[in-house]
């Protein structure tokens, strides 16, 4: 593959990663035995296989301080998420998770509790209509035992309440559109 053999030349020189083609397991594999100082990565998932091995991979980047996934597959979200847990490296702290299925409250609050890593910006894109109580509980709890989310970007609906108590953590909330925020996804 092409792109493996790119990344394995690149070696340690390598500190940003944009891969905007879906992405397979071999340039995933490069990544995570070749990519130890990148500190910027942004990926298309698009294939339920790769998926399960995101975090993995994601977990032996110990530099990493912004992560961007995009997926534009269904029935995958929750799995990356899951994939994700405990494996995010303590350097990151700008995460921007944007799919065309919405995150599940559960999925969220499993994620959230599990994750470790000082997170100051979160981009996701949530059902804050059907969910607002859910989700904003989520991020309060982690908000709670982190103390180091400073900035939340997420879809529209949010219910006053809940927008009040999460800025009232010192939270800045923005409105994204899902959709317009997607960059490689068509």
């Amino acid at each position: 593959n092409i792109d493996s053999k790119i990344l394995s030349m690149a070696g340690s020189l390598l500190s940003r990663l944009f891969y905007g083609a879906p992405l397979t397991r071999e340039p995933l594999d490069t990544v995570t035995t070749c990519g130890k100082n990148i500190t910027t990565i942004f990926i298309v998932c698009s294939s339920m296989g790769v998926c399960q091995f995101i975090g993995s991979s994601i977990g032996t980047l110990e530099k990493l301080k912004r992560l961007e996934i995009e997926c534009n597959c269904y029935d995958v979200t929750n799995i990356i998420l899951q994939s994700l847990e405990n494996k995010l490296p303590l350097s990151l702290v700008y995460l921007r998770f944007i799919s065309f299925e919405l995150i599940a409250p559960s999925a969220l609050n499993k994620f959230l509790e599990k994750c470790d890593a000082p997170l100051e910006t979160l981009i996701i894109s949530l059902d804050w209509q059907k969910y607002s109580f859910e989700y904003g509980y989520a991020i309060i709890k982690f908000y709670d035992r982190m103390h180091t989310l400073k900035r939340l970007e997420t879809g529209s609906y949010m219910d006053k309440l809940v927008y009040v108590a999460i800025e009232s953590c010192g939270v800045k909330i923005s409105e994204i559109d899902t959709f317009k925020s997607l960059r490689y996804c068509f």
